[in-house]
């Protein structure tokens, strides 16, 4: 497999093959926070005091991350970094699509039809190849439960992974209490993430607040699923 980004892991994480379809509201504002980190690391980005700063106007051939980055050059330097989300929901659905497109060019998805409770039809994705899927799974258990010193990553996909409430796909229910409070303090000890703002759970928590309602009761009517 080609080089995967942290928006791509995430991705992945969120699909199980082996059980029914399940949505997670914070999905998307997942991806988005994992491809802001991605931009960062690739030194087209920098966020800084809860802000958003363009570094580089040479545009990142991934279609996903591209688009991350181009709306970053719509919008003043300085732009708010909730704001920014907010506005990239708007689009939730297009950037979703880019990047399945990107893990299907790479040979990791495949489009296909299956049915809901054996009866409503739906498309879904499909892992070719778990292994990824599955290492990711046992280096964050690791990390979590054997507290085993792991790839700078791995705290990445902790956080997105907390602030989306998605924690569920690698721990079990009985796992569940213990890995949340592993994990806060996994993230409150770690000195610096690439930028700050995004070390700090509550802040990026309530940025996802912030962006709900705002998808609920925007001026637009029209809402981030639109």
């Amino acid at each position: 497999m080609k080089q995967t980004f942290l928006c791509e892991q995430f991705y992945l994480l969120s699909i199980d093959s082996k059980k029914d379809h399940r949505s997670y509201p914070y999905l998307e504002g997942g991806l988005i926070l994992a491809g802001l980190l991605d931009l960062q690391h690739l030194q087209l980005i920098k966020i800084d005091e809860e802000k958003i700063y363009l570094q580089s106007y040479q545009m990142h051939p991934h279609s996903f991350l591209g688009k991350l980055q181009k709306h970053v050059t719509l919008v003043p330097n300085g732009y708010k970094l909730k704001d920014y989300f907010l506005n990239m929901l708007y689009e939730k659905n297009e950037l979703r699509t880019q990047l399945e497109e990107e893990l299907m060019a790479k040979g990791v998805l495949e489009r296909r039809k299956k049915k809901f409770l054996s009866i409503f039809p739906y498309v879904d994705h499909v892992i070719l190849d778990d292994s990824q899927r599955t290492s990711l799974i046992e280096e964050i258990r690791h990390r979590v439960l054997h507290e085993k010193d792991t790839e700078k990553y791995i705290d990445e996909l902790l956080l997105i992974l907390s602030v989306c409430k998605m924690e569920e796909i690698i721990f079990s229910i009985s796992e569940l209490a213990y890995a949340k409070k592993r994990i806060q303090e996994i993230l409150s000890s770690i000195d610096q993430f690439p930028s700050l703002p995004l070390k700090n759970v509550e802040y990026v928590s309530n940025v996802f607040v912030y962006v709900d309602s705002g998808c609920q009761g925007g001026d637009s009517g029209g809402g981030c699923n639109s």
